[in-house]
């Protein structure tokens, strides 16, 4: 049965449930208000809320809003990536710093002073190429998985926003913020301005074999690390603000991320780091950048190698005119993704012949990556000798993903560009018309290990002694 509690002659006050045993009670704010409301109810000027919780999947959390209260929209925009794939980090996206400490990247994670070294003054570190700007009212998060801190004292491994003059250079940081594992082992998050920095209280302490999620975001005013372990449950979940005496959570407006470790002094036995995949995401801001530019701003357009730093996929050499080519139906005449080439047949130009596809760019697309082709323009001028007495007519096409480069025994999907005209008797230096420019709404995909050929076919033209033709491309797009 249920108990019920009156005042006076029978006014109820609280009432015991018989089934959950608990008592019924409504909940008031300080101004007298019912905090919770059914649905549709008028509310009072003063109404006070209850504060509402999610789940991240295994802890309850306050539902964020901004100063207005309106609720954070939670869109995270991917601002760079690195999934450590191959044998050899990527230093297209990554800045290596070793002092006789060595780095490897193997099984999707790289290793910070794999050479084992105990010796003081020792480190490896990693930087990002881009620095990141942090928008105001915009979280901005670096998220490092799997990583295994194996931690000895009298070493130091850091990671987050910052970077250090070198590998070894001991602290402070001067601007970053960042998780510290000291030469005692204490684990501290660090917000550091201008050279002074502000540490935490000492957090709990990851082990040394076990692989954590590390987690660091900054607002405008203060920074957030969570440590997560295998289980996806924090171990660390610590928030560190502005100090009144500091100005601004940074000095500068741009900082790069970075991971390392150093040995303060000998430690008894080699600490190491092993990080797997590294991303920064912008929080709360709705991007409208388009596609192709945040692939540019991530290190995959088509300009370079996106494993091999700044190592240009186009033909041009500087100060060095391009190396008379003679292509072919089945060897390429350049084997890079466009740029510039000249090419002619022996000491003659090619006699027209509508029955003869010539590769002059014939490029094998990087693994595991799409190449994604947005943009193409073909522009041919004359050298060597002046045209002879017939118009000279170039018809250009392109063809994808071959099996290998061959035109004759390989299966491509072939598709025109156009044609360029050069005029009876031209003289040297005259320009084909007209310049052939491609705008794809859908982009050209190539496939991973697959053959992209810019290709010629000569409809009409005669023969005359030393002519050269130039033909430049360029392309535009990224990798995906």
């Amino acid at each position: 049965m249920s108990i019920i509690i009156k005042s006076g002659s029978g006014s109820e006050l609280m009432t015991v449930d018989p089934i959950s045993l608990a008592a019924r009670i409504t909940i008031y704010d300080a101004q007298g208000n019912p905090i919770q409301v059914q649905n549709k109810n008028v509310l009072s000027s003063t109404q006070k809320a209850q504060m509402s919780m999610g789940s991240d999947g295994t802890n309850g959390r306050f539902l964020r809003t901004d100063r207005f209260g309106q609720l954070s929209i939670n869109n995270p925009n991917l601002a760079w990536y690195d999934s450590a794939e191959g044998v050899a980090v990527n230093t297209v996206i990554w800045t290596q710093s070793l002092t006789t400490q060595t780095m490897t990247q193997a099984n999707e994670s790289i290793l910070f002073n794999a050479s084992a070294i105990t010796t003081l003054a020792t480190g490896s570190m990693l930087v990002s190429t881009k620095q990141f700007f942090k928008k105001p009212r915009v979280p901005l998060v670096v998220r490092f998985t799997k990583v295994l801190l194996n931690h000895v004292n009298n070493s130091v491994i850091e990671l987050g926003f910052g970077s250090s003059a070198s590998a070894v250079t001991a602290t402070p940081i001067i601007n970053g913020a960042f998780m510290r594992k000291d030469t005692d082992g204490s684990v501290y998050l660090v917000v550091s301005s201008n050279g002074t920095e502000t540490l935490s209280l000492p957090q709990t302490s990851p082990n040394t074999t076990s692989y954590y999620t590390i987690e660091i975001m900054l607002m405008d005013d203060k920074a957030t690390l969570v440590v997560f372990d295998s289980v996806n449950a924090p171990i660390i979940d610590v928030t560190l603000s502005l100090p009144v005496a500091t100005q601004a959570l940074w000095s500068v407006s741009h900082l790069p991320i970075y991971a390392r470790t150093y040995n303060n002094t000998a430690p008894a036995s080699p600490t190491t780091l092993r990080i797997s995949t590294t991303s920064v995401f912008e929080l709360d801001f709705a991007d409208t950048k388009p596609y192709p530019h945040k692939m540019a701003a991530l290190g995959k357009h088509l300009w370079n190698n996106p494993f091999t730093a700044f190592n240009q996929l186009a033909n041009y050499t500087n100060n060095t005119a391009p190396i008379l080519r003679t292509p072919s139906n089945t060897v390429a005449g350049e084997t890079t993704l466009g740029g510039q080439i000249s090419w002619a047949n022996g000491a003659n130009s090619f006699g027209a012949s509508d029955t003869l596809d010539l590769i002059l760019f014939g490029y094998q697309n990087v693994t595991p990556y799409q190449m994604c082709i947005t943009d193409i323009s073909i522009g041919t001028i004359n050298l060597g000798a002046a045209n002879g007495a017939n118009e000279y007519t170039i018809q250009y096409f392109i063809a994808i993903n071959g099996s290998a480069i061959s035109l004759a025994t390989a299966s491509y999907s072939r598709q025109t560009l156009g044609f360029q005209n050069l005029s009876a008797t031209s003289a040297i230096g005259s320009r084909f018309l007209d310049r052939i420019s491609e705008n794809y709404q859908t982009p050209i995909v190539v496939e991973a290990g697959r053959f992209f050929v810019i290709g010629a076919r000569i409809l009409s033209g005669s023969v005359s002694a030393g002519q050269i033709i130039r033909t430049m491309a360029n392309l535009k797009g990224y990798f995906e």
